[in-house]
């Protein structure tokens, strides 16, 4: 470090490569230590549009999840310690409003979109070993480190290239991290998560929050291959909008009709506005807008919207 400097290409190479020897000697949290050093300059030198910072982020997070597996199975007494799952979630997102910005300017480059859209999936799979980590934790602990999570959730809200949050993510089933070169697992499998949908509801997650194609978490999860009973029921339970509209007219109410397996009673989860407002839009009823009624007016001008693609 010396001698090349802390941004040298070389210098974050060593620091893996040392890191990896203590991984392999059970020496954990010293490789923790060194991999997390190298992402801090990985995030400095070269931000998370390039596909190395992705490759470490994503290599650090299959660590810390690897030592959780050890510890739970009794293998290892040292099991990853909280602080160190929580400041890689701040790390990873301390320059992401910049870096999506730069990715709204033209021209857009493929691979700087992929390596952003995967830093936010490594986000997602930190917050499941935060579920997985807080059970044992003390109230202060708790609260504390829902305040830190509140700020990234909450008052940066991350989003994808196709304008996913995280709530998105977390319910989506091909929410999964590979990296063949770094790791022989393909891809670590644990989305749809209820836990890690709840903590980001608690959090302050934007229930309802649109992507690019309007939809909101709901749409996503009522998707078959998403579908999770348990998962659709938290969402509703919150306050998401079963009756929502996207761009091409499918709403989460239809959606859900289609699943064979869903046993979800939509009648519990509609208001006689919602419905009010389906039959104004379905009839294309005149009606005087008001900005106080932001359900009625949300269903209806998206009703006008093509009903397919």
């Amino acid at each position: 470090e010396r001698c090349l400097g802390t941004l040298h290409r070389d210098m974050i190479h060593r620091l893996m490569y040392r890191g990896a020897a203590y991984a392999d000697s059970l020496q954990y949290q010293h490789c923790i230590d060194l991999w997390k050093y190298a992402l801090e300059l990985r995030v400095a030198k070269d931000s998370i549009l390039y596909n190395d910072t992705s490759l470490t982020a994503q290599a650090l997070v299959k660590l810390y999840l690897d030592l959780y597996e050890k510890f739970s199975e009794g293998i290892l007494n040292t099991n990853v310690q909280m602080e160190d799952v929580v400041s890689t979630i701040e790390l990873l997102v301390s320059n992401l409003p910049e870096c999506s910005r730069l990715l709204s300017l033209a021209p857009v480059f493929e691979l700087q979109q992929k390596a952003y859209d995967n830093v936010l999936k490594t986000i997602t799979h930190l917050l499941y070993l935060v579920v997985c980590l807080h059970q044992g934790s003390l109230d202060n602990e708790h609260i504390h480190i829902r305040r830190r999570i509140h700020k990234v959730v909450h008052l940066i809200d991350p989003r994808t290239t196709d304008g996913d949050s995280l709530l998105h993510l977390s319910v989506m089933k091909n929410n999964t991290l590979k990296s063949p070169n770094l790791f022989d697992e393909a891809k670590l499998a644990f989305f749809p998560n209820v836990d890690v949908i709840k903590l980001l509801i608690e959090c302050g997650a934007r229930i309802n929050a649109l992507n690019t194609t309007a939809n909101t978490p709901l749409h996503t999860a009522s998707q078959a291959l998403n579908y999770r009973h348990e998962i659709v029921e938290t969402l509703l339970e919150s306050g998401a909008h079963i009756d929502a509209s996207n761009k091409f007219g499918h709403r989460p109410l239809t959606m859900l009709k289609l699943i064979p397996d869903c046993k979800i009673n939509p009648l519990q989860y509609l208001t006689l506005r919602c419905l009010a407002a389906s039959v104004v839009a379905s009839n294309r009823l005149p009606y005087k807008r008001d900005r106080k009624s932001t359900r009625l007016n949300s269903i209806t001008s998206r009703s006008r919207m093509p009903s397919s693609a």
